[in-house]
């Protein structure tokens, strides 16, 4: 078990069983495991969802629907679809995860690139204008770089090899403090308004100003506008009385920047406060990118996850997942697979809600985190 007194960091935990021949588990059972709940059901029901989250809403959703890769025969339910079939498929299940999520939660889908694009094209903008512009928040495409892909300098191949999965990252919610006029913090006006007099006085332009101080023309120095407006430093406020010689911007430069501080005090209140109704994102914990360079599962990986085709490094499911939750908050996947998602939520002090359709693979999530903590998943009904 982790030491969550240290900072949490997430290992692969070496799980290696093959799934039952029959399970153990059918479809509507419903498992408590630790601090993780467990459906056996289909994630396009409405009833299943709502039977899984309980009357909670998640924090966060990260999941790995099928590609349309036509590798049902390798246990990934419903990857045979053509990418029409699969558009509708995704249809039925992402209003239903963005239903479970919390107004300022984070969303992660992964993918391939066309099925991706329609997701965000087909479903992601129409719910957007649905909901209004301040309420779906595009951003990133996160790109998993495996390194290699199948193919590289064969001749019979007719496009360049894929190397790499995507993954679609929206939040919830309107994520930038916007600095503009519709939002402008009027306790500045003052200082705003003394700055605009002096320069007004001394009858220069705002390019005389921005020369003056050795920027460029197109530099964008908001000293006067209410839009993004900004405090000039103290060498620009020096620079301008040198040459007012003493006809204007008279006040000392360290009175009104005291004012300024006093102002700003307040200002980043009100900014901290704005920030805790947004979605959470930290972007400390690791130096990275939207290019995430993690190697892919080997078949020798995979048998520890129960020989699924398609599971993710714990890894990079624990990137995301620390960097849009905080400890103890829930964790939403629909298409639990071989049970990474849960894993590295065990890991990292999350609680993990998801939902697997085939009921083998149900056995092999409880008895991958029976393996990995020594506790007893609990049956609920």
């Amino acid at each position: 078990m982790p030491d969550f007194d240290e900072p949490a960091e997430v290992v692969e935990d070496d799980y290696n069983e093959e799934p039952p021949a029959e399970p153990k588990s059918k479809l509507g059972d419903i498992w408590q495991l630790g601090n993780h709940r467990l459906i056996c059901g289909d994630s396009t029901d409405p009833a299943v969802i709502d039977r899984l989250m309980d009357g909670v809403k998640a924090d966060m959703v990260f999941t790995d629907p099928p590609y349309g890769m036509k590798k049902e025969s390798e246990g990934v339910l419903n990857d045979n679809l053509n990418f029409d079939e699969l558009l509708d498929f995704n249809r039925q299940w992402i209003p239903l995860t963005f239903g479970a999520l919390k107004d300022n939660g984070s969303w992660y889908c992964w993918g391939i690139d066309e099925p991706l694009m329609d997701i965000y094209s087909e479903i992601l903008r129409p719910m957007k204008k649905q909901k209004g512009q301040d309420k779906l928040t595009f951003r990133n495409l996160i790109t998993w770089d495996k390194g290699s892909g199948q193919g590289q300098l064969s001749e019979d191949l007719r496009m360049y090899p894929i190397a790499d999965e995507k993954c679609l990252f929206v939040m919830m919610g309107v994520q930038g403090f916007s600095d503009n006029a519709d939002n402008y913090f009027e306790a500045w006006e003052p200082i705003r308004i003394y700055l605009k007099q002096e320069r007004d006085r001394m009858g220069w332009s705002n390019a005389d100003m921005k020369k003056m101080c050795g920027h460029s023309p197109t530099s964008g120095c908001h000293w006067f506008d209410k839009s993004q407006w900004m405090m000039p430093t103290e060498e620009e406020y020096k620079t301008w009385q040198h040459h007012a010689k003493g006809e204007g911007f008279k006040k000392e430069y360290e009175g009104f920047k005291k004012e300024y501080e006093e102002i700003k005090k307040e200002y980043e209140e009100i900014k901290k406060e704005y920030y805790s109704t947004r979605a959470y994102f930290d972007n400390t914990h690791d130096n990275m990118n939207n290019v995430w360079h993690f190697d892919r599962t080997s078949q020798e990986e995979r048998k520890d996850t129960g020989g699924h085709a398609t599971p993710k490094p714990i890894a990079l499911c624990g990137r995301a997942i620390k960097s849009s939750s905080r400890e103890g908050e829930i964790v939403l996947d629909v298409f639990g697979g071989s049970g990474s998602t849960l894993i590295a939520c065990e890991q990292l002090n999350r609680k993990c809600y998801m939902c697997e359709l085939d009921p083998h693979y149900v056995d092999v999530i409880i008895e991958r985190w029976e393996t990995f903590t020594g506790q007893k998943a609990v049956k609920l009904n």
